[in-house]
């Protein structure tokens, strides 16, 4: 039960915070003293909603309620960013407080950290393997997780890169930047991954580049990017941060991914760094909370498959 209990806190709290990324995305829902009287003024729109359970709000939305809205309860998915502010006795607006990118990341860190209980998890082996497939409601095998570091990834200095595609049959990796100039290939020798620094394949931080295999048929291009150097110093600092925690290696690792995760939900634009996550987690085979994990970073796969 208990590791059932986490597994849906860290569920729950993980798509909360994704809900940060996009304006577009509910940030509230409604559930209660909405049953009489009750309408939703969409930001921007003339017309009102009639308010029904679990309703989705959105930043900017009103809620409209006779002959006042005390008895109105939300469910904000985005805590402690949410809120709703009293206009008058008869309307509450939904607000958003967005916090600033440098003092965001470790405070809903330590929030993570709170909800997961310092990630006090029970060690279940599971017997569900998945190969040949990409099933999210399963454990996976590592050599179906391809490709890396994804479609779209990006990548810090000084830390070195797996780059996999799950076929053999090539024969060179080849990178070109944004003009399709080859800045650095190397010999593959019918492997289906190899691992590169940055600076090795000569990636200069916020340039564009792409990445592909000669030999091997990929079904999307490959894109790949140095983050600027502000931002991957950030990264860098907080990842030290946990290394301090008094806490295993193995919980330090569940930590730094679940932080990778975040940030690069919070910037979709700017970060892409679940591969990184993944593989911190990928020897945690009989950690439920890794798998969990694990699980989002193929979601977030698909999400950003380009050729789809």
């Amino acid at each position: 039960m208990k590791r059932n209990i986490l597994i849906a806190i860290i569920g729950c709290f993980l798509i909360g915070i994704t809900q940060i990324a996009a304006a577009e995305n509910p940030i509230g829902l409604l559930l209660e003293g909405y049953e009489k009287g009750c309408e939703i003024q969409r930001k921007g729109k003339a017309e009102t909603i009639k308010c029904e359970y679990k309703m989705e709000l959105f930043e900017g939305d009103e809620i409209v309620k006779s002959p006042d809205v005390e008895a109105i309860k939300i469910q904000w998915l985005s805590p402690p960013y949410t809120h709703a502010e009293k206009i008058s006795k008869t309307r509450l607006k939904v607000v958003f407080d967005r916090p600033e990118e440098k003092t965001i990341i470790l405070s809903i860190f330590e929030h993570a950290r709170t909800f997961l209980g310092l990630v006090k998890t029970s060690h279940v082996r599971s017997s569900s393997v998945t190969k040949g497939k990409t099933d999210t409601t399963s454990e996976v095998d590592d050599d179906i997780i391809v490709p890396r570091p994804g479609y779209n990834a990006t990548v810090l200095p000084g830390y070195p890169v797996t780059f996999a595609w799950g076929k053999k049959g090539g024969n060179v990796i080849v990178f070109k930047d944004i003009k399709g100039k080859i800045i650095f290939q190397k010999d593959i020798n019918d492997k289906t991954s190899i691992q590169l620094n940055p600076k090795q394949i000569g990636l200069k931080p916020s340039e564009l580049y792409t990445w592909d295999v000669e030999g091997v048929r990929l079904y999307s291009e490959h894109k790949v990017r140095v983050l600027k150097d502000e931002t991957a110093q950030q990264i860098k600092s907080d990842l030290k941060k946990i290394d301090g925690y008094d806490i295993s290696d193995d919980e330090k690792k569940i930590q730094k991914a679940t932080y990778l995760q975040l940030r690069s939900d919070l910037y979709p634009k700017e970060i892409d760094i679940y591969w990184l996550s993944y593989e911190l987690l990928k020897r945690l085979k009989d950690n439920d909370i890794a798998k969990e994990l694990r699980k989002r970073y193929l979601v977030h796969l698909d999400e950003t498959f380009i050729g789809k």
